[in-house]
């Protein structure tokens, strides 16, 4: 939700400054979304470590260990 705040806040502000209505608004609205919705995803999958981008090793357990 900040991510998307920023992005559209800091895309109006630039618009104004620089003069470019409301392209820099867009952009910032596009940004924002898309990073709110990787953020989103990355929270579906936190439990699955199989999952995802980045995929997380769970730790061995005793029986794993003791298998090896």
């Amino acid at each position: 939700m900040t991510s998307l705040i920023l992005c559209i806040g800091g895309g109006v502000l630039l618009d104004q400054w620089l003069g470019t209505e409301p392209v820099l608004t867009l952009i910032g609205v596009v940004l924002g979304l898309a990073s709110a919705g990787y953020l989103l995803y990355e929270l579906a999958v936190i439990n699955q470590p199989e999952k995802g981008l980045l995929r997380r090793r769970r730790p061995a357990s005793r029986e794993d260990r003791e298998a090896r």
